[in-house]
Parts: C-alpha cells; structure tokens; sequence
C-alpha cells in the first residue's frame, strides 16, 4: 500500500518577475573599484538569494576588505567557513518481517565534523593582443600567485598547463587572446581570511568556492557512527508504519 499526499502553492505575478535572476556568482561579476559600496549592495542581495552557499559570502568578504571593513570582512569570512563545515552522511535500507507483512524502511543520518584542511581552488586568466604576450603576463601572474600561496603555507600545490586561445573580436578589432591555468592546494582554516583578501584581490584571480575536509584518521569512527544512526532511523519509521497498520512485533530480515 503506497499512501502519497501532495501540497502545491504558487503564487507568482509576471510583474514581479525580474529582467534578470540574481546567480551566486554575480557579486565580482564587472566589479568598478572606485564603486564599492554599490556593489556591495548587489553582493548582499546575491548572500540573500543563496544563504546556504559559502561563495557569494566569501566574494562578499572580498569586497568588504578592498573597502576598508576588515573587521566585518572577518566575520563574512567566519560565516562563509561555517557553511563549508564537513557534512559527512550515510543511507540504509532495512527490511523487516511483520505478522506476515515485509515492511521496508530507509533511514539515513548525516554527522558535522571538525575542519582539519581547507581544499581551495583558483582560476588565473591573462589576455593580451598575442598569445606569447597572453602567456607571458600569465606566468607573470602565476609567480604572484605562488608567493602568496607559499606565505600561506599552501600544501599540496598543483598548477596546471596553462591554456591560450584567440578571443572572437569584431571585423577590423584587434587580435585578442586569452590564457588561462588552473592553481589548487591546501591549507589551514585559519588562513581562509588572508586567501580571500591577498590572493583573491591579485590580478587575475577568480577564487573557487573552498571545500572543507575533516582528518582522514577520523573516517572509521565516523562511518559506523553514521551507519548506527541511520539504522535506528530505518527501524524508527518502520515501527511507525507498523503501528500505523495495526501491527506489533518487527523482526529484521537484513
């Protein structure tokens, strides 16, 4: 027996819709520096629009800090850490006998765990009128970069081939191309503020969302805590429907 209730609201008018959607990635999208507190406001309504996303808010700790408000570009970079917190999860699928009656029930459970490295990623871009030149200012770029990561005390650093290509340009514009390579590494949570502010406010740098990672020694434990968790939340629902059908005893078969 398969019980499904459903509930829709819509509640939308064609005038409320805006020309364009806010995306999480519009807050360093065309940025004027000498327009700071304007785009701050645009980054704040992208935060709005994406509360659980940890990249507008440390795109939003950037521009904070090119503006001077070191202490409230702390506090985004805090906020922006905590949404990245390891979330570790686990699913199980539990059949149990019932009077008669096979009963199947899946439970799942997730497990918040302490941050031990923090995987970030960047991208760098360079363009010029010649792909030597485009190249060449890379390189230059990528060396900034480097320094900057290496103060940090980056582990784990890798950069890749660096990439060139011939921008499509008007008739009669001037040629155009552009270069690009990605840098990825590890570092300490503590260092997340100094990423955000030294090295993303480097030319050329589009920092990537950072991926929290908890201590690998720590994995065992967690699995079968997690395992543990999401059987008792298995059987708790199958006595549910249990009880809900009229039966009592449940024994496991798996």
């Amino acid at each position: 027996m398969l019980l499904t209730g459903a509930l829709l609201l819509q509640a939308c008018g064609e005038s409320d819709l805006p020309q364009r959607t806010l995306q999480a990635d519009d807050c360093l999208r065309e940025v004027n520096l000498q327009q700071l507190p304007q785009a701050i406001r645009r980054c704040d309504q992208v935060v709005a629009r994406f509360p659980r996303d940890p990249a507008p808010r440390n795109e939003r700790a950037l521009l904070l800090s090119l503006n001077g408000q070191d202490q409230a570009a702390c506090r985004e970079s805090a906020a922006a850490l905590a949404l990245v917190q390891p979330v570790s999860a686990a699913q199980v699928q539990l059949q149990l006998s019932c009077s008669g009656a096979v009963l199947e029930a899946r439970g799942s459970a997730t497990l918040r765990r302490t941050i031990d490295r923090l995987r970030v990623e960047l991208r760098l871009e360079a363009d010029a009128s010649s792909a030597s030149a485009a190249l060449q200012q890379l390189q230059q770029r990528l060396e900034a970069v480097r320094r900057s990561l290496q103060s940090l005390q980056i582990q784990e650093l890798r950069v890749t081939s660096p990439s060139v290509w011939q921008r499509a340009v008007a008739p009669g514009s001037p040629a155009q191309f552009d270069a690009n390579a990605q840098v990825s590494g590890k570092l300490a949570p503590a260092q997340l503020q100094r990423l955000i502010s030294e090295v993303g406010g480097l030319p050329g740098v589009r920092l990537a969302p950072v991926e929290a990672q908890a201590d690998a020694s720590g994995d065992a434990a967690a699995n079968r805590q997690l395992m543990q968790a999401a059987y008792r939340d298995a059987l708790q629902q199958a006595q549910m429907l249990a009880a809900a059908l009229g039966l009592r005893t449940l024994r496991p078969l798996q």
